[in-house]
């Protein structure tokens, strides 16, 4: 059971039919995880994760494309040239265990 602090959640586990672009594209079919969409997570890494999802594997990424797709948005996240959202957090600084 997947625990959060809403209590009304869309059921993913019923597939639902996007009514919006999925990669710039029209979605494919069926997909999962409605409760996703309101994230604050990029449309592009959203978009990634519909696409894995599809309910008919045939209509999801091969590992190629999944690869080609991951690459890009690695090099997008590490050039700087789209904002996230979460882009102002400041990340933690590691703790570096005591050297006795």
């Amino acid at each position: 059971m997947l625990t959060t602090l809403k209590t009304a959640l869309l059921d993913h586990t019923t597939p639902f039919l996007p009514d919006f672009l999925i990669d710039d594209l029209p979605a494919k079919g069926q997909t999962y995880g409605a409760d996703l969409i309101p994230h604050p997570y990029s449309n592009t890494l959203k978009n990634l994760i519909f696409e894995c999802i599809y309910e008919i594997p045939a209509n999801r990424p091969s590992l190629l494309e999944l690869k080609g797709k991951i690459m890009a948005g690695w090099e997008t996240a590490r050039d700087g040239s789209e904002e996230e959202e979460w882009a102002d957090i400041q990340a933690v600084e590691p703790i570096v265990p005591d050297e006795e």
